[in-house]
C-alpha cells in the first residue's frame, strides 16, 4: 500500500486524477492514512477503488445525481473553491460506479486536497446498501455520501461550518446524506422525499398564499416516484408564473420548471426556462442576492454538466 500512496502523490502533483486500488483488507480505504495523508494538493480530486470483486455496476439518471451533486456543492462550499473542469471530475468520480445491487461497506473514497483549515483533504466515503424497512415502495438500495467531518450552523452569521474528524472520532461522529435509488434508476435524496406531512406543513405555511404553495408543492412533486404527479408540478408551476404579480414567486416558477425539465430529460427547454428566471431577475428591484447564486452558478452548473454528459 505504502508503494500505491507513493505513486498516488506523484501522479496528483501532475495535476491528475486517479484511480487506485489496494490490498484486500476490511478498511482498506484507512490503510495507512488512505487519502487522508496522501498530500493532495489543493482543490485537486483523487479517488481510491475498492479491491473487493464488486459487482456490475448501474446507470442511474442523469437528473437525479446532478440535482443531488449539486446539493453538495452548495452546502459544502465547493461551488467556489473549484472550477468547472474540478466539478466535472468530482461528479464523475461520485458518480462514475454505483454497484448494481447493495454490497457490504464501503465502494470507493474521494478526496478534494487541502479542504479544511489545517489542510486536511475533504473526504467522501461511499457505501451502497439494502434499503431499510421504512424506505419509500420499490427501493431498490440505499447510495449513502459519508464524510469526513461533522457540520454546525453558526448562530451568528447563518453559514454552515465544518470540522475535520479524525479518524478515530470519525466512526462516532459523521456527517451523512443518503438517498433511494428506484427502479426506474431516478436517485433521490432522502430529505426531497415525498410525504403526505410535507404537503401539510405547506398548508398551514403558505395556504394563504396560493403561488407560493404551488411552487413550493410542485418541487416536492418532481422527483416523488408519483407519476400523476409530474403534469400537477408542470400545472402548478405555470399558473404560479403566469398569475402571480411577485417576481420572487415568478422566478422561483421558473426555477422548478428548470429542473422539471431537466427531470424529464429536456436540456433545451432547462436552459429556456433558466433563461427566463434570469429576465426576471434583471428586472427586479433589489433582489435577494441567493438569486443570483441559483441562476448563475448553481443551476447553471447543472445545466453544463447535463450538456456535458447527456450523451
Amino acid at each position: 500500500m505504502k508503494k500505491i500512496l507513493c505513486l498516488l502523490v506523484i501522479v496528483l502533483i501532475l495535476g491528475a486524477c486517479s484511480s487506485l486500488s489496494s490490498n484486500n483488507n476490511q478498511q482498506w480505504f484507512w490503510k495507512n492514512g488512505g487519502l487522508e495523508t496522501a498530500g493532495i494538493p489543493k482543490n485537486t480530486i483523487a479517488y481510491l477503488n475498492s479491491p473487493n470483486s464488486l459487482p456490475p455496476g448501474q446507470e442511474l439518471s442523469l437528473f437525479g445525481k446532478i440535482n443531488w451533486f449539486n446539493y453538495l456543492l452548495s452546502y459544502l462550499n465547493l461551488h467556489e473553491n473549484l472550477s468547472y473542469s474540478g466539478k466535472l471530475e468530482l461528479f464523475d468520480a461520485l458518480f462514475a460506479y454505483i454497484p448494481a445491487v447493495p454490497v457490504k461497506g464501503i465502494f470507493r473514497v474521494i478526496g478534494i486536497g487541502e479542504y479544511f483549515s489545517n489542510n486536511m483533504p475533504l473526504v467522501f466515503y461511499l457505501s451502497y446498501v439494502a434499503p431499510p424497512d421504512n424506505s419509500p415502495p420499490g427501493t431498490m438500495g440505499i447510495l449513502a455520501i459519508i464524510g469526513n467531518f461533522a457540520a454546525f450552523r453558526s448562530p451568528q452569521t447563518g453559514q454552515n461550518n465544518f470540522l475535520y474528524l479524525k479518524r478515530e472520532s470519525f466512526s462516532i461522529i459523521n456527517w451523512v446524506s443518503s438517498g433511494a435509488v428506484f427502479p426506474d434508476n431516478l436517485l433521490v435524496r432522502r430529505s426531497e422525499f415525498y410525504s403526505a406531512e410535507r404537503i401539510e406543513r405547506y398548508l398551514e405555511e403558505y395556504g394563504d398564499y396560493p403561488y407560493l404553495f404551488n411552487v413550493n408543492i410542485a418541487d416536492s412533486y418532481i422527483d416523488d416516484q408519483i407519476t400523476e404527479n409530474d403534469q400537477s408540478a408542470f400545472e402548478l408551476l405555470t399558473e404560479a408564473y403566469e398569475n402571480s404579480i411577485d417576481p420572487t414567486i415568478r422566478m422561483t416558477a421558473q426555477l422548478n420548471l428548470f429542473k422539471y425539465y431537466l427531470y424529464m430529460g429536456s436540456s433545451e427547454e432547462a436552459e429556456t426556462a433558466l433563461s427566463l428566471a434570469a429576465e426576471i431577475l434583471e428586472e427586479t428591484e433589489n433582489p435577494d442576492p441567493a438569486f443570483g447564486q441559483v441562476i448563475y452558478t448553481e443551476a447553471e452548473t447543472m445545466l453544463r454538466i447535463y450538456k456535458d454528459r447527456e450523451s
